[in-house]
């Protein structure tokens, strides 16, 4: 069964899943995006042998463009499948998912996994970190 806290964690992480919308013209909230995340959060994204490692401005920078430029049209992402671990006031969220769009006019889909580090702070749950890794 799940928890209070299983759900606003839940509810957290659907919203950041769903910022990523840009289906029928939607224009992605960046804004929210960033209230997601405490402060000197961290975003790890591994890359075969590499590593690229951003603060949230960083990691939305790039998506920003492409997601209103018309490069990345049609796009989507959701969880296929999530467990989340809590204890007292931190938390971890993990999830495969699935994304779908078109990349540059062609079809462009892949699933990848997500390990999202969550805080309980005063205003609620808050995103610490996320490692995410693409499938090859």
């Amino acid at each position: 069964m799940i928890n209070d806290e299983q759900k606003s964690i839940g509810n957290l992480v659907d919203l950041f899943f769903s910022i990523f919308d840009n289906r029928a013209g939607n224009t992605p909230n960046f804004d929210t995006l960033k209230g997601l995340f405490i402060k000197g959060a961290s975003i790890v994204k591994k890359n075969g042998n590499q590593l690229e490692k951003m603060s949230v401005s960083e990691f939305i920078v790039p998506r920003i463009k492409i997601l209103t430029d018309g490069t990345l049209v049609d796009f989507y992402e959701w969880q296929i499948k999530q467990e989340t671990y809590i204890a007292l006031d931190i938390a971890t969220h993990i999830c495969t998912y699935g994304k779908n769009g078109l990349l540059n006019g062609e079809a462009y889909s892949g699933e990848g996994e997500k390990h999202i580090q969550l805080l309980k702070t005063p205003q609620g749950w808050k995103i610490a970190s996320i490692l995410w890794q693409d499938h090859e």
